[in-house]
């Protein structure tokens, strides 16, 4: 258990854990998709959209998102 396990309820605990599991699918979603309609360029550090991908919490290769 951790220090800020005691403010809040299992219920709750889960919830947030939910929620920050569906809003990094979305991220990767979306950022694939743009990507997808950019091409190969969306990829290079002229567009921020690169900077997504090296988000280990959004990238579904490198790990899922921390589930509590």
């Amino acid at each position: 258990m951790k220090s800020n396990d005691i403010f809040y309820s299992e219920e709750e605990i889960k919830f947030r854990a939910e929620v920050k599991e569906y809003a990094a699918e979305d991220v990767f979603r979306i950022t694939n998709n743009a990507v997808q309609i950019l091409g190969g360029v969306g990829l290079t550090k002229d567009y921020p959209i690169e900077g997504f991908f090296e988000m280990p919490e959004v990238c579904p290769l490198l790990g899922e998102p921390t589930k509590s």
